[in-house]
């Protein structure tokens, strides 16, 4: 058995941003689950001398003075194991052993008891103030619960107990200090807690953590419980980044829905719940007047106690109980040559009863549904403009030519280069004939690439997820360049400035220059602006336009560092902008289109849609191409005077359209969809027997179609 830390190793529970955990037990013979933690946090003595500090402290924290406070359950011990080079830490093990009679000292995680069972308004107004009395003691220690994640809250019948809290916080600093990770971890994550339930103002490593953070990792924590919905379930951190207003909606919703259910006591949750999640840390309650608002329903003892009642028959119902072997009826023996299906049709008995003893059966690990986001379907009904019966001009110069088989998805679209195609297939940049399909070269990424490739310095330029920068020299595929930012770009290209490449990241704006000697090191640009950058910029070789979440579109004079920001700020993160010579397009999240100025000053918007515009919108002569989230594609008039035509499809409306030879190409869930660019009539789909398209690049003569399984696809005129 593998042993770390004095504790023997069992079988893995769990995994996390600080690392993976694991059922240990000490020399005692007592329990603990003993987290490894991951070595991009940096080097593992370091990180273990960090993590002593860290639990030293909270070992000073004592029990708190409100008798119905949650408890903290203070970590054993934590060090470096010279076997295992590696950093841990060790914590109390909370049992959920259905065989035990002992039900009070049962333990389960809130995850696993909302998946049973949703929390009754009672109980959920216990809870609050329980983590409530636990915010006021820690805040009173210099300690906090900001990143507190559901996972990290176990329920008793006695009450709640709360692990790990304040541990990452402790940390983070980790993440920019002067010593550099370890040669063997790469890059240190720019993120310190699970974004899904970060507070939006503890984004960025330096912020500081003041008790407003912690009342709203409470309500998180407690919302989740009456809901069963985490706050911003994104498909990953920029997503997670970028809509955080867009999810508040179906949040409130989805609590309202619940309070409607329990009356009173519903509303004084979800009101209190509501001001706690604001998103300005400055609008939320203290934590002691969080008590206050939750106060009067429990200002005497008999509804403090039948809120502890209902408390306790919760949580009793959602422990899990040992099924006692359910009786087995007499067999009947069909007739002979007799269907043992139709049998059990006929007596109502299977070949497997099912147990239905009133008891919980297991269920399946609820943390994997959380990893796993579904796209809602779209309200906006479908386009019933009918299909073509006959063959468009534009639809017959169109006819499949080759198909090749990339080897790894195509993660951003194809690139016209030199008369060859250049596609960015998984871990690997592949040159190919564009008549036929034929591969000329294959240069090596570091990892995936989501970004499209940009020319600089007689290079290009591909930006990796872990803040990597991989250069080829298309003449030398072996001789590859990397730099290094702080910071994840997304799925986002950096832009050339005033020839120097700069790229904006969850760390910030970065920029590097190039002169006799190479590359110089990278520095960092706009300093003030405090949130991460997480949306494509764009510029016009002098300015560089910067989206942001509240103050517009800021407009920075590279040559200078002038920034200009409108005076009206909004909501334009997530959002990419498309220059031209009349101005600056962007969508937002409230479906307007705008068209910005030299300095960043919105002069013209128009209403086009309820959903969000994200996509960067696509000029085509006198016509504005723009799609929602609901799968909408609109022409505006290119002064944004009104909306000339519309059609509905069946798009996610991530990415943009694809305007050639008077047709629009919009990739749809299983064909590419074809709409008139003047009417908006839709045409016959090119279709193919591949799964859905993601990308349609357009040249003279030819139409590149990128599907999701990496195989890509090349019509040609005829």
């Amino acid at each position: 058995m593998r042993s770390l830390g004095g504790f023997q190793l069992g079988p893995q529970v769990g995994s996390g941003v600080l690392g993976d955990t694991w059922l240990g037990v000490g020399k005692n013979d007592e329990q603990a689950a003993v987290k490894v933690l991951h070595l991009e946090w940096g080097d593992p003595q370091r990180t273990s001398r960090w993590a002593q500090g860290v639990v030293d402290h909270l070992k000073q924290l004592g029990g708190p003075v409100h008798p119905h406070a949650a408890r903290y359950a203070t970590p054993l011990g934590a060090g470096y194991d010279e076997g295992e080079r590696r950093a841990w830490i060790a914590r109390p093990w909370f049992a959920c052993d259905p065989s035990t009679d002992d039900r009070h000292g049962q333990a389960i995680d809130l995850i696993a008891a909302v998946a049973s069972r949703r929390m009754p308004a009672e109980a959920a107004l216990y809870l609050l103030w329980q983590l409530a009395g636990l915010a006021r003691h820690l805040h009173s220690r210099q300690l906090t619960l900001a990143g507190l994640k559901p996972s990290n809250l176990f329920l008793t019948t006695r009450g709640a107990h709360v692990v790990d809290a304040h541990v990452a916080l402790g940390l983070r600093g980790l993440l920019h200090s002067p010593a550099s990770p370890s040669a063997a971890a790469g890059p240190a994550p720019h993120l310190w807690a699970e974004v899904t339930w970060l507070p939006p103002e503890l984004r960025r490593v330096d912020t500081v953590a003041r008790e407003s953070s912690s009342v709203y990792a409470v309500a998180a924590a407690v919302a989740y419980a009456c809901t069963g919905n985490a706050l911003y379930p994104a498909v990953d951190v920029i997503d997670a980044l970028m809509q955080r207003k867009a999810a508040r909606v179906p949040v409130e919703q989805s609590l309202e829905q619940w309070a409607a259910q329990y009356g009173n006591p519903g509303r004084k949750v979800r009101r209190a719940l509501l001001r706690s999640l604001r998103h300005r840390p400055s609008a939320r309650p203290s934590a002691k007047r969080l008590t206050w608002l939750i106060t009067p329903l429990l200002r005497n003892k008999r509804l403090l106690q039948h809120c502890h009642g209902v408390w306790a028959s919760y949580v009793q119902s959602v422990l899990p109980r040992s099924a006692p072997p359910p009786p087995q009826p007499p067999r009947q023996t069909p007739a002979l040559g007799a269907s043992p299906r139709r049998h059990e049709l006929d007596t109502g008995q299977s070949s497997t009863p099912e147990e239905d003893t009133g008891a919980r059966v297991s269920l399946p690990d609820p943390r994997m549904a959380l990893a796993k986001v579904s796209h809602p379907s779209s309200t906006v009904p479908q386009s019933a403009a009918p299909v073509s019966a006959h063959h468009d001009d534009s639809q017959k110069m169109w006819q499949p030519q080759w198909t090749e088989e990339t080897g790894g998805p195509l993660l951003c679209p194809p690139l016209w280069l030199n008369r060859h195609l250049l596609v960015t297939s998984g871990d690997t940049a592949q040159l190919l004939d564009p008549h036929t399909g034929e591969r000329q070269a294959v240069y090596p990424l570091p990892e995936s690439a989501e970004s499209t490739p940009v020319s600089w310095g007689h290079r290009l330029w591909w930006a990796q997820r872990d803040g990597t920068l991989t250069g080829h020299d298309l003449k030398d595929p072996s001789g590859a360049v990397q730099l290094l930012v702080d910071g994840d770009p997304g799925t986002h290209s950096p832009v050339v400035v005033d020839d120097d490449l700069v790229i904006g990241t969850t760390g910030g704006l970065f920029s590097f220059h190039q002169d006799e000697l190479g590359v110089g090191a990278p520095s960092r640009l706009l300093g003030e602006l405090c949130e991460p950058l997480v949306t494509q910029l764009a510029t016009d070789g002098t300015h560089l336009w910067i989206p942001s979440e509240r103050r517009g579109v800021n407009t920075l004079v590279h040559s200078t560092g002038e920034l200009h920001s409108p005076l009206e700020g909004w909501d334009s993160a997530g959002c990419t902008p498309t220059v031209t010579p009349n101005g600056v397009y962007i969508g937002a999240w409230t479906g307007h289109v705008r068209v910005l100025g030299p300095e960043g000053v919105p002069y013209r918007q128009c209403s086009a849609s309820t959903f969000p515009i994200t996509a960067p919108p696509v000029l085509h002569d006198d016509l504005v191409l723009v799609v929602d989230r609901a799968g909408a594609v609109m022409a505006l008039s290119a002064d944004l005077g009104d909306i000339v035509w519309s059609a509905y499809t069946d798009t996610d409306g991530h990415g943009p359209v694809t305007v050639a030879l008077g047709t629009v190409y919009v990739c749809g869930a299983d064909s590419v969809r074809c709409l008139d660019v003047r009417s908006g009539r839709e045409t016959r789909p090119l279709t193919t027997n591949s799964p859905r398209p993601v990308h349609v690049a357009a040249s003279s003569d030819r139409l590149h179609v990128s599907f999701a399984d990496g195989r890509l696809t090349t019509w040609c005129r005829t």
